[in-house]
């Protein structure tokens, strides 16, 4: 008589593991919903970011424009509205938090209207992100998080006058 060497073990878990699993998942849990949340948040200020960088190319191409027979308060406020507009389009809320600055300079620093090939018009744009999902983390003891509740964001383009 053959015996079978290979006996197949019973799947079912023994009389002590049933709750293995849900221990398992609830101690995992928060760290993998941090995870996520770190992830959309990240997600939320690059785009921002974006936002920014492109709102102060516009401005920065349209002071460079419309440079030419202006003075440096036009230029200014034309660049301004570039940026402005570059924001309400992007459907972003600029009123309150946001600071937007201009400067335009020369080869040399100084302030004056571009007028010659090579002078430079530098756009910054800064912005103060509030956290939205991320503080929410502040509150969960398990996880000993300090975070601020904003971060700062600039974006600076300079464009040479050809």
């Amino acid at each position: 008589m053959r015996r079978n060497l290979c006996t197949a073990k019973s799947s079912s878990p023994s009389k002590g593991q049933f709750g293995g699993a849900a221990i398992e998942f609830a101690l995992i849990f928060p760290i993998l919903i941090a995870l996520i949340m770190g992830i959309l948040e990240f997600g939320l200020i690059l785009h921002m970011k974006n936002v920014l960088a492109n709102a102060s190319r516009e401005g920065a191409r349209n002071a460079i424009i419309m440079v030419l027979g202006r003075d440096s308060t036009s230029v200014q406020t034309a660049a301004e509205d570039s940026v402005n507009t570059f924001l309400d389009n992007s459907g972003w809320d600029h009123g309150e938090g946001s600071d937007i600055t201009i400067e335009i300079t020369d080869q040399d620093g100084n302030t004056p209207v571009p007028e010659k090939s090579g002078d430079s018009v530098r756009v910054s744009v800064t912005r103060t992100y509030t956290y939205l999902i991320l503080p929410i983390l502040n509150g969960l003891p398990f996880l000993g998080m300090n975070i601020p509740d904003t971060i700062g964001l600039t974006s600076t383009t300079t464009m040479v006058l050809e």
